[in-house]
Formats: C-alpha cells, structure tokens, sequence
C-alpha cells in the first residue's frame, strides 16, 4: 500500500532502515541492560549512554535520509 502512494520506495526503506538499526544496535540493548541491572554501577552507567546515544543519533540519521 505505501508502494503504491509513495513516488520514492527508497527514502522509505532508509527511514525504516536508519530507524531500526539505531534501535537494534543501540537503544534496545542499553535499555535492557539498565532494565535488567536497576543497581547503580559502572556498566549500567556505560549501557545508559549507549542507549542516549542511540537516542541522539536517531534524528540525525532520519534527517540525513533527506538532506541527501
């Protein structure tokens, strides 16, 4: 259906693509460390800014998706 109603299947893909790999590879897994590791320590730190990187990259690589 977005197929059919979008003039460029491309900048789709990217957008689906840019957003769930930032999600995979950074957001999910620091999320469920911190989740999973509620105690405050050094790793709990380090999977939290994992995650707010993620978070920080996320509409930065949308947006280059249509600058480009």
């Amino acid at each position: 259906l977005v197929a059919v109603s979008v003039a460029d299947l491309g900048l789709i893909l990217s957008l689906i693509g840019a957003s769930a790999s930032i999600s995979i590879a950074f957001i999910i897994p620091g999320a469920v460390y911190a989740r999973l590791h509620p105690h405050p320590h050094a790793k709990r730190a380090a999977a939290l800014g994992l995650a707010g990187a993620g978070v920080a990259l996320l509409p930065a690589c949308i947006a280059a998706n249509f600058l480009h």
